[in-house]
C-alpha cells in the first residue's frame, strides 16, 4: 500500500510539559440557529442523532440515528435543501431487528464517503448473531450505495470477532488508495483493549482486515474511540479514552514501519489535574498543531466532574509534543460543560465545537475558540440549547457548508424529544 512506503517519523514517548493559558468568554448575537428537522416517534423516522453530519457534492447531509426507524433499531438519514428553502428529511434504511442483529446495531462514529456516492460506516455491535462482550454481535462495517429510482443498497463488509476487536466506533477514514482505518474500543488478542484495523478492497466485493496495532492496559492508551487522521506522511493519529502513565487517556501516533507493521507512539498521556477521557477526534491545524477535547476534568471542575476542556498539542522539533489547555469549560449559565464531539478548525484558525450540557438553559452550546494575538484564545457561545422546540444536547462534531454556515445534531430536544438537525448562520 502506497501509504505504508512514505517516510516515518517518530516522535518522543511523551510530552516535556503542559501549560494552561487563560481564556476568556462571551456570547453573540450575530448567529441565528434554525432547526432543520426535528425528529418524530411516528416508527419510521430515526431517533437520537448522536454522530457528526457529512456533506456530498450535491449539498446534500447524511448521518445516523441510534433509536427509531421501522424496527427501533436507528436509522441512516439524509437531508435534501429545498428549490424554495428548507430542507427534507429522508430514511435512506432501517437497521432490521430480526431478533440476531445481523445487519448491524447501533450505528457508531459518522458516516464517509467514496467518489462514487457510496456511503460507509460502523455499527457497534451486531453481525452474524454472535454474542460478545459488548452484546449481540462484534460490530460491522457496512456501505450504502445508491441505485436507479432512488433506492439504496446496504451490504456488510465486515463483521468483527472478539479477537479481531470489537465494538467500532469513532468513524472511518480513508488512505489514498480507498484503503478504510478505524478503530475498535475493545476485543483484540488475550488482554487487549482495542485495535486500530485496515479494510482493504480484495476484490469481487470483498474486503481484507489487518490488524495495525492491539491496544494493551499500561503505559499506552487502551479503548481507542475517537476516529483517526492522517498526517501528509501517511501517519495516522488518534485518541484513547483511558490508559497512558495516569491511565486518563492518551494521544498516540501509528507509524507504518515496513515488514515491521505499524509502530505506537505515544504522544501525551492525560493526568488527573487536567482534563482527561478524550472521547472525540482530532484536528489539524496549518502549523501542524493538534486540538481536541476531553470530556472531564480542567481547572473550572473537581476532576471527577464532566466539565471538560480543549487542549492544543504542538510538536516541540525534537519528538516531542508539547500539551496546552486553551479553554476549561465550566459548569455556569455563561459555559457549556460534558464536550463529547470533536472539532473543526477554519482557514482563520478558528475552532468550532459543542458541548452535551450547560449554559443557559441546560441543553449545552456551539461555541467558537478564537486565538488572539497575545497567544491566548476567547471563546464565543454562538447558541445556548435547551429553550422551547429547540433541540438538546448535541454529541458530535459539527460541519460547515461552503458559505460558513455551521450544521450539526442535538439527540435530544426538537417537536418529539428525540432530536434534531440544525444550521447555525453568521
Amino acid at each position: 500500500m502506497q501509504s505504508k512506503k512514505r517516510s516515518i517519523r517518530l516522535s518522543a514517548l511523551f510530552a516535556l510539559f503542559s501549560v494552561t493559558l487563560l481564556t476568556t468568554s462571551k456570547y453573540t448575537v450575530a448567529q441565528e440557529e434554525i432547526v432543520l428537522h426535528s425528529f418524530l416517534n411516528n416508527g419510521q423516522d430515526g431517533q437520537t442523532p448522536s454522530n457528526p453530519l457529512i456533506f456530498d457534492g450535491a449539498g446534500n447531509l447524511y448521518s445516523t440515528t441510534e433509536g427509531g426507524g421501522a424496527y427501533n433499531s436507528g436509522t441512516i438519514f439524509e437531508m435534501s435543501p429545498n428549490a424554495g428553502g428548507g430542507w427534507t428529511e429522508n430514511p435512506l434504511y432501517s437497521f432490521p431487528d430480526n431478533g440476531t442483529y445481523s445487519e448491524g446495531l447501533n450505528a457508531s462514529g459518522g458516516l464517509i464517503l467514496d467518489g462514487l456516492g457510496n456511503l460507509y460506516g460502523m455499527t457497534s455491535e451486531g453481525g452474524m448473531g454472535r454474542a460478545c462482550f459488548l452484546g449481540p454481535g462484534c460490530g460491522t462495517v457496512f456501505t450504502l450505495s445508491p441505485k436507479a429510482g432512488g433506492v439504496w443498497a446496504y451490504k456488510i463488509l465486515h463483521y468483527f470477532n472478539d479477537n479481531g476487536g470489537n465494538g467500532p466506533g469513532g468513524g472511518l477514514v480513508f488512505d489514498a488508495d480507498d484503503n478504510l482505518y478505524g478503530v475498535t474500543a475493545f476485543g483484540g488478542s488475550t488482554n487487549a483493549e482495542g485495535t486500530a484495523f485496515e479494510l482493504s478492497p480484495a476484490g469481487n466485493g470483498k474486503w481484507t482486515e489487518s490488524l495495525l496495532r492491539e491496544f494493551h492496559p499500561g503505559l499506552y492508551g487502551i479503548v481507542p474511540g475517537g476516529p483517526l487522521i492522517f498526517d501528509a506522511d501517511g501517519n495516522l493519529y488518534g485518541t484513547s479514552a483511558s490508559g497512558g502513565t495516569d491511565s486518563r487517556g492518551t494521544v498516540f501516533e501509528l507509524s507504518p514501519a515496513g515488514e515491521v507493521g505499524w509502530m505506537e507512539t505515544v504522544l501525551y498521556s492525560f493526568v488527573e489535574n487536567s482534563g482527561f477521557t478524550p472521547n472525540g477526534g482530532l484536528v489539524f491545524d496549518a502549523n501542524g498543531n493538534l486540538y481536541g477535547t476531553t470530556a472531564i476534568g480542567g481547572a473550572n471542575c473537581a476532576y471527577i466532574y464532566s466539565c471538560g476542556t480543549v487542549f492544543e498539542l504542538s510538536p516541540a522539533g525534537d519528538g516531542s509534543w508539547t500539551e496546552t489547555t486553551i479553554h476549561s469549560f465550566s459548569q455556569t449559565a455563561t459555559d457549556g460543560f460534558d464536550p463529547n464531539g470533536g472539532l473543526i478548525i477554519d482557514s482563520s484558525g478558528n475552532l468550532y465545537g459543542t458541548t452535551a450540557k450547560g449554559a443557559a438553559y441546560n441543553g449545552g452550546i456551539v461555541f467558537e475558540l478564537t486565538p488572539t494575538a497575545s497567544g491566548n484564545w476567547t471563546e464565543t457561545v454562538l447558541h445556548s440549547f435547551g429553550r422551547a422546540k429547540d433541540g438538546k444536547s448535541p454529541r458530535s462534531s459539527l460541519v460547515f457548508d461552503s458559505s460558513g454556515n455551521l450544521y450539526g445534531t442535538t439527540a435530544e430536544g426538537g417537536l418529539d424529544g428525540v432530536g434534531t438537525v440544525f444550521e447555525i448562520t453568521p
